[in-house]
């Protein structure tokens, strides 16, 4: 994980470690260790400790070590993601402190992708607009070809994701859903049908946001656009690279040189081939299948662009094969 990590440290074992980002915790979960400062100075690390249990790396530190005294458990997070964690504890605080349901819901929101980026002050909003509905085995929440309006949270049960592909006789199995993820988003953001079937293989129950509080609380914040003259100057500065989303025939046609394919439907199976150190520019045809390329890949954290009005308005080169 780019914002947790935990250590088994034996006795006498030694770890030397960075900081995520501008600043770090650190807490003994169990176990006594000395930290070794980059300074020279030394300072212990003592679960059960209300002076000693934790310690915050200080920003701009290089590095640190940890010898464990004993048996240790230690964890390590981002200081952004310890706020954000924080802030939901208060949020459920805020709601009702001994309401449970409150309390999973914000559980299911802090881990689903799509609420990753969401503003904390947005948080409470989205948990009182979502509503539970129950589903059973073999019902079919979302049809392929129906319009969307409505995004999805797995609060129990399992489901499958079937696709009938331009080339396809029968639907076919693309993925499988389980508690906590989520469904919906494509056909919301491209103000268009949907494009699976989602069919549950067990009963359970559904956390629904509605088209109109989804495109409130999370279109806006998951999907970032950018003009052509703004991504070229991205692209020639090295500071961006182009991603193309359309289908491979497409792109056999004609595509803007420099451009990496992987069509839309292929995206969330193929995310991880995209490096997340760099910055990319998704483009389409005319910017709706770039723009939920640029909300899935946001919420797994990558830095995504879309480009607006896609290749049809791209005013410089393009590879033409005809």
């Amino acid at each position: 994980s780019k914002v947790m990590r935990m250590f088994d440290l034996k006795a006498g074992e030694q770890l030397t470690l960075k900081a995520f980002g501008d600043y770090d915790c650190l807490y003994a979960l169990r176990g006594h260790a000395q930290l070794r400062l980059a300074d020279g100075d030394d300072m212990p690390l003592l679960a059960g400790s209300r002076e000693h249990q934790r310690y915050m790396i200080p920003a701009g530190s290089d590095s640190l070590t940890i010898e464990a005294a004993d048996h240790t458990l230690i964890y390590q997070v981002a200081g952004d993601e310890l706020d954000y964690i924080v802030a939901l504890n208060e949020v459920v605080e805020l709601l009702d402190p001994d309401d449970e349901e409150a309390a999973k819901r914000v559980r299911l929101v802090r881990n689903s992708k799509a609420f990753h980026r969401l503003p904390v002050e947005s948080i409470m909003d989205a948990i009182l607009s979502l509503k539970r509905m129950k589903v059973e085995k073999d019902q079919e929440v979302v049809r392929q070809g129906d319009p969307g309006d409505a995004f999805y949270i797995i609060e129990e049960g399992e489901a499958d994701v079937w696709e009938l592909g331009l080339y396809d006789d029968e639907p076919q199995l693309v993925n499988e859903l389980t508690k906590g993820d989520s469904f919906g988003e494509e056909a919301l953001v491209m103000e268009g049908s949907r494009g699976a079937t989602v069919r549950m293989t067990t009963n359970g129950s559904l956390l629904v946001l509605d088209k109109a509080n989804f495109d409130r609380l999370l279109n806006k914040q998951m999907v970032h656009w950018v003009d052509a003259s703004e991504a070229k100057a991205l692209i020639d500065d090295n500071h961006s690279q182009l991603l193309d989303v359309r289908y491979e025939e497409e792109y056999e046609e004609s595509y803007i040189p420099g451009s990496t394919l992987i069509p839309l439907q292929q995206l969330r199976a193929r995310f991880s081939e995209l490096d997340p150190k760099k910055s990319y520019v998704a483009y389409c045809k005319g910017g709706k299948r770039s723009a939920v390329a640029c909300m899935l890949l946001n919420q797994r954290g990558y830095e995504v662009q879309s480009l607006t009005g896609g290749i049809m308005e791209w005013p410089y080169e393009v590879v033409s094969n005809y």
